[in-house]
């Protein structure tokens, strides 16, 4: 990691806190949606067995122990993020990361269209996501390509690179 903490000076006290309020935030946050059932997302986490490294729970020192791991957050862009998402939090499966980043690495969802956008298809030669290629593309949003290649469409039909002959409909043009 880039930024790099000293251990003796990250254990002097609230001022820490003070210093680092959206650090602290967002480690208040993640501990409380993982260990507290009275929260609103715990679902998500804590009930799914998502846990915290004992370091980032600990009473005492947890807030130090995360930001010496973790570091500060580079900018108000980004937010706390497990690499894996089936897996706790814990220095090694934990970053900060944009929101285009994270997007990238959200748990399969029930709805049709979000397994589709992680998958990687090759066209021309080039292989990328669903999401990737449709955003090349922006010809129609990912959602809706997505629902195309759910109803049996080519690549080409889903994405609006060639018209359907039997409907007669013709790709949009692109912007």
């Amino acid at each position: 990691m880039s930024y790099n903490m000293n251990k003796r000076d990250i254990f002097k006290g609230t001022s820490l806190i003070t210093q680092h309020k959206t650090e602290y935030n967002t480690w208040h946050a993640m501990k409380h949606r993982c260990t507290n059932p009275k929260m609103v997302r715990y679902q998500d986490y804590g009930a799914r067995g998502i846990t915290v490294c004992k370091e980032w729970l600990d009473p005492q020192y947890g807030f130090s122990h995360f930001l010496c791991d973790m570091g500060c957050k580079p900018s108000r862009h980004y937010s706390l993020d497990r690499i894996d998402n089936g897996a706790g939090y814990r220095p090694d499966n934990c970053r900060w990361a944009t929101s285009k980043e994270q997007s990238a690495n959200k748990r399969p969802s029930r709805r049709s269209g979000t397994q589709i956008s992680k998958t990687p298809y090759t066209y021309q030669g080039c292989t990328k996501t669903w999401k990737e290629w449709s955003d090349l593309f922006a010809i129609y949003s990912w959602k809706t390509t997505c629902e195309k290649k759910n109803l049996g469409l080519t690549f080409e039909e889903a994405m609006g690179l060639t018209g359907r002959s039997k409907q007669g409909r013709k790709p949009k043009a692109s912007a």
